[in-house]
């Protein structure tokens, strides 16, 4: 993660049958991958034509916990798409303590993703790619502070991307 103005959400994986290879990059990578790749990079390259297939998960767990993720991803034609959303929370943590149940204050969070990717083959030597991936977090730092505070962990991510790939499938790539 770095700086901490890269993030990566690794809920929203894409299916293993949706992944064509796995690169990683050992120590700087920063003149393909940016100045925060300065330990290297993992870079998971997905398949640019899948089966159709959706999916809806649903896990819940101790002190309300709830997840919920639905993925939809496919082809027709020239063009592909991957979309998945998700939505989590989790209520108050507690702990049986000396004097009984104790509640942690501020251990309650929500979070939302989406993330959606086109390709669309230009032919047979070219490709676009668009990009959006959102993810927002509201919750707390453990502890006895009271929400709002400047300790309240609130974040909003959007990042956009286009990629033209062109000289696909030829003897010199680009």
């Amino acid at each position: 993660v770095g700086s901490g103005r890269a993030n990566v959400n690794l809920e929203v994986l894409p299916p293993i049958s949706a992944i064509d290879h796995i690169e990683i990059v050992r120590g700087n990578g920063s003149a393909l991958y940016g100045s925060d790749a300065v330990g290297g990079v993992i870079n998971i390259i997905t398949k640019k034509r899948i089966e159709n297939q959706s999916a809806f998960e649903v896990n819940t767990g101790s002190w309300g916990t709830q997840q919920y993720n639905l993925t939809n991803a496919g082809s027709h034609d020239k063009m592909s798409w991957f979309i998945d959303t998700g939505y989590g929370k989790q209520n108050y943590m507690k702990y049986h303590g000396v004097n009984g149940t104790m509640k942690q204050n501020n251990t309650d969070f929500r979070d939302n993703t989406l993330t959606l990717r086109v390709n669309q083959k230009i032919n047979h030597a070219s490709s676009l790619d668009a990009a959006y991936d959102h993810k927002s977090f509201d919750g707390n730092v453990p502890g006895a502070v009271s929400y709002p505070s400047p300790l309240a962990l609130q974040r909003l991510t959007n990042n956009v991307a286009f990629t033209y790939h062109f000289k696909e499938n030829t003897d010199t790539p680009a």
